[in-house]
This record gives structure tokens, sequence and C-alpha cells, in this order.
């Protein structure tokens, strides 16, 4: 190892890792926690730079207080029917799974595929419903340029 670059993700449940045109890594993992996100990462010698790709949702407790004992208050943006939902989460599960991350001379391609929320929404992280079946959303990112990740569009 000639460097520590750091973590990339809390709980990483999948990663891929290739080798871009100039030298540097190029990988994306999914992590549920810390961020709860696919990442995309650039790195070489001198420094790792990090982009969101796509934020997974979570369940939210349904109880005032975490496992912890910590009190957390009620989420009534998401509340309804019936449930209660709370502003805290142990969401182990990533609702998503990583396909491949592709480093052209144009830039990168990351798919993955996710699941939207009940009103089609797939970047929408507020909530997840793990007792409803939805289709899965095919995912697609393409950064302009390797260096800098930047304009990256879902």
């Amino acid at each position: 190892m000639g460097k520590n670059l750091g973590q990339t993700s809390g709980h990483s449940f999948g990663n891929v890792l290739t080798v871009a045109q100039d030298g540097a890594f190029v990988g994306i993992d999914l992590g549920d926690n810390y961020p709860r996100v696919v990442n995309m990462h650039s790195f070489d010698q001198d420094g790792i730079s990090s982009r969101l790709v796509y934020a997974v949702k979570t369940e939210h407790g349904s109880k005032q207080s975490n496992p912890a004992g910590k009190p957390f208050g009620a989420y009534p943006e998401i509340s309804g029917n019936g449930k209660t939902f709370c502003k805290w989460s142990n969401d182990n599960r990533t609702y998503a799974e990583l396909g491949g991350v592709i480093a052209t001379s144009g830039g990168l391609s990351v798919i993955f595929a996710g699941e939207p929320d009940p009103n089609g929404n797939a970047l929408q992280n507020g909530r997840a419903d793990v007792t409803s079946s939805t289709p899965a959303l095919s995912g697609w990112s393409r950064s302009n340029a390797i260096s800098s990740m930047a304009a990256i569009r879902c």
C-alpha cells in the first residue's frame, strides 16, 4: 500500500474498481450509511475525488426512540395511512445493486439498479416501504470529466 486515502462508504454493500485511461483508479461503491448512496471515486497516489451518483432510500423507524434509546420526533411528511414514521433509521438494506463503471475518453458511465418511491421518483430518499412490490429502476449516470467528475446526470 502506497498511501491510505481513507474510507469511501460506511458498510459498503458492493463495489467495482477499474483503471481509467489516465492510469487513475475509478470505482463505485454502495453504502448503507455515511453516506447512504452509490458513490463514484477517482483516485491515484495524489488523492481521491468522490461524487454522489444516486441516493438510496431508507425505511424510517416507527417508534419514537431508536435502538440506542435516543428519542426522535415524528416525520409527518412521510407518515400517513395509519402509519407514523420517525426521523431515524437503522436500515441496512440499500434497495439498489451495482452494475459497473466504465471509464472512457469521454468520461465515466455508472450502471446500477434502484427502486423508485411510491410516486415513481427514483432519486427520492424519503421513505422505503418494504411491504410494497415496486419495479426496479435501471440507472445510468455519466460524468463528462474523469478528473473533476462534474456534470453527473441521472
